[in-house]
């Protein structure tokens, strides 16, 4: 507010002036016409002048019929939020531009030309950098043990175990998922915990083979003086699994070549073999009792923090898999004229529900963002917006004023 508030400042002054100077020649015939005029357009440019800021505030001190914004504040804001709730953002109308629009190429739009993939890529990368650098292993352990044990107690596993090698299977993971369970899998055979339960059972396995027979006892006692004490022969089943598994990991091993056969006939097994769903019966109770989620996870996230510095691990390609498998869902979304419609209608839905259920809520939103307006912040804010228009009136007061004096003041000479 700048421009026209001078200009009416200057035009008040100016009449004052006028005013001044034609005084002692008011009696005459161009001094009285003069002073017609500038009398007139003092009054009016006054009287303008305690309007414009009897809208906002108290001019002169005077409280009568003064100040009339602040005063109807709450009327105000009243008429605002019915303005907003009632007649601009109605139901009907909020819905019906809604329906003007197509949800799927709003949605290709932003994810294409507004940064939206990169977005997306961002929050995922974030999650895994999260996951990796700010949560405690040992605590995450626990609560993933926790809810594991839980899920594993309540559910019904053979058919979410069919259900997730079906899904394997049609993505084509089944190859990776086997690499990385090998991976895992000879990393959980040289955890301390797999040594130690290998040596227990190699010194169970002694004790029943020679529970109450002297011979059995004898050739035991040969071995461990031959060299097969129990640690040798731990460490050495040791090294025959984990090169074993390490060959499973090859290219041509028939562990890779035929998973795929294998795969499909367990999902059968698991659908119609009962003489099955009793062993993942016994597997459940047995994952209950001796399953360390805990360390697992752990350790997971510890190594996998480390290879994440260096742009590896499981995790890392996960996200770039992710990455790229959002890309070609987009891609195949594009093309297919079926899925835009579906996303249409199921967001339209969506929002048209939420509209249902929260328009109400508009007007209230509305009304508690004006009441943190303070009176001289409404004020100024007004002002800010109109407040230089406002000054025009001013403005006009003065020259209408002005040309109202001077004309009847003519007429009057007329006249005599």
């Amino acid at each position: 507010m700048g421009t026209n508030r001078y200009k009416a400042t200057i035009t008040l002054i100016v009449s004052a002036c006028l005013f001044l100077l034609s005084l002692p020649f008011a009696k005459g015939l161009v001094g009285g016409l003069i002073f017609s005029a500038a009398s007139a357009a003092l009054v009016g440019g006054i009287a303008d002048w305690f309007a414009v800021n009897a809208l906002f505030r108290r001019p002169l001190g005077i409280s009568f019929r003064t100040a009339i914004i602040p005063r109807n504040r709450e009327r105000i804001f009243n008429d605002i939020v019915d303005m907003v709730e009632n007649r601009l953002l109605t139901k009907e109308h909020v819905k019906e531009q809604i329906a003007r629009h197509n949800m799927s190429v709003i949605a290709i739009d932003y994810l294409e030309k507004s940064g939206g993939r990169q977005k997306i890529h961002l929050i995922m990368r974030n999650v895994v950098e999260d996951l990796l650098g700010k949560v405690n292993p040992n605590d995450f352990g626990r609560v993933v043990e926790t809810g594991a044990k839980r899920y594993i107690q309540s559910a019904n596993l053979a058919p979410i175990v069919a259900q997730t090698l079906r899904w394997l299977l049609e993505q084509g993971y089944d190859r990776r998922i086997s690499l990385f369970l090998l991976d895992e899998l000879i990393r959980f055979c040289q955890l301390p915990y797999f040594s130690n339960w290998l040596q227990d059972l190699i010194e169970q396995s002694k004790i029943a083979y020679t529970a109450g027979k002297s011979q059995r006892k004898l050739a035991l006692w040969l071995l461990d003086s031959g060299g097969l004490s129990t640690l040798t022969m731990r460490d050495t089943a040791l090294a025959a699994l984990l090169h074993y598994l390490e060959l499973l990991k090859q290219p041509d091993s028939y562990l890779l070549k035929n998973q795929r056969l294998w795969l499909e006939k367990l999902i059968n097994q698991l659908e119609e073999t009962p003489e099955l769903l009793e062993k993942i019966a016994y597997i459940k109770q047995m994952l209950l009792k001796q399953l360390p989620v805990r360390s697992l996870v752990s350790e997971f996230i510890c190594r996998e923090r480390d290879r994440a510095e260096h742009e590896e691990g499981f995790l890392v390609s996960l996200l770039h898999q992710l990455e790229m498998q959002l890309d070609v869902m987009l891609k195949a979304f594009k093309n297919s004229e079926g899925q835009q419609d579906s996303l249409d209608h199921l967001m339209k839905r969506i929002l048209f529900s939420v509209i249902d259920r929260h328009h109400q809520q508009l007007g209230s939103l509305i009304r508690e963002n004006l009441n943190t307006y303070t009176n001289d912040y409404f004020i100024e804010f007004i002002e800010n917006k109109v407040g230089d228009d406002l000054q025009m009136i001013r403005i006009n007061g003065s020259v209408v004023g002005g040309t109202v004096g001077l004309i009847l003041h003519a007429v009057n000479l007329v006249i005599k």
